[in-house]
């Protein structure tokens, strides 16, 4: 039986500090809300081999982005930053687009464990 010995604080992966990171688009689509009226636009993304720390290289990055009238900020932010069409946008035709992620560290409640954890929020897109 082979045993497995580490420092569990050390696997995991450290979440980026406020910046500016190169990030490739991985996965773009449209969610429902969970009430059931209306949609999202969850983004899930990772930051690329061209970061200078590479501790950071394959972190990923999510953001949930509304597109109900007067709450869509950050989903104008993430599309217009990408030089798109926000009233005309194709999620499939953003996928494995790289690109650079502005992200702000935040501190929120894990809705699962209760615990409070570090995240980084995606912020806005910009063009490569």
């Amino acid at each position: 039986m082979a045993k497995v010995n580490v420092n569990p604080d050390s696997l995991k992966r450290k979440s980026p500090e406020d910046g500016t990171y190169p990030v490739r688009l991985d996965k773009v689509e449209v969610q429902a809300l969970k009430s059931g009226e209306g949609n999202k636009v969850y983004w899930e993304m990772s930051i690329t081999d061209k970061c200078p720390d590479p501790s950071l290289v394959g972190a990923k990055l999510f953001s949930h982005t509304s597109v109900e009238p007067g709450k869509g900020d950050r989903y104008l932010k993430l599309v217009t930053g990408l030089g798109l069409d926000p009233g005309d946008f194709d999620t499939d035709m953003v996928q494995g687009i790289e690109c650079f992620a502005r992200v702000k560290k935040s501190i929120r409640k894990n809705n699962l464990t209760g615990e409070m954890e570090e995240q980084s929020d995606v912020l806005e897109l910009l063009q490569a």
